[in-house]
């Protein structure tokens, strides 16, 4: 779930849509960038925390594929994919 869903922004767009492709975030490190043991520790650590780079968890992630999923995870200002 994008951060502006959870913060209950009315109005979704572009933005949510690239968020939607840090969900390949799991499928190359085995695990979701945020955890929580509660519902609402998840929620709180999806909106405040930046997720663990992806080449910590998996060396055999490519730089580029890293640059890619960290600026689509990114909070608010991660910029065009240049």
């Amino acid at each position: 779930m994008a951060p502006e869903q959870v913060g209950g922004v009315a109005e979704q767009g572009p933005p949510t849509d690239v968020w939607g492709l840090g969900t390949l975030y799991r499928a190359l490190t085995g695990r979701p960038p945020f955890t929580g043991d509660t519902t609402a520790e998840l929620l709180f650590r999806l909106m405040r925390d930046e997720p663990p780079a992806p080449r910590s968890l998996s060396r055999s992630i490519h730089i580029d594929l890293e640059t890619i999923l960290v600026r689509c995870l990114a909070k608010e200002g991660g910029g065009p994919l240049t």
